[in-house]
């Protein structure tokens, strides 16, 4: 477990884009992981794919 800080809060808020399929949560998870330098591990194909996202289902 790993509180929500205030920078993931606004990471989540600027990564919005209208249609993207990512909910806040979403977007939450992703601001996270970029703020501790972690890996993803996602089979949510929203997501997209990138260095960090890994999709577990393909």
């Amino acid at each position: 477990m790993e509180p929500v800080s205030q920078r993931d809060a606004e990471a989540a808020a600027e990564s919005w884009e209208r249609g993207s399929g990512l909910s806040l949560g979403d977007r939450l998870c992703l601001a996270l992981a970029q703020r501790l330098d972690m890996p993803v591990l996602t089979a949510d194909r929203a997501w997209g794919e990138s260095e960090r996202i890994e999709q577990l289902r393909r």
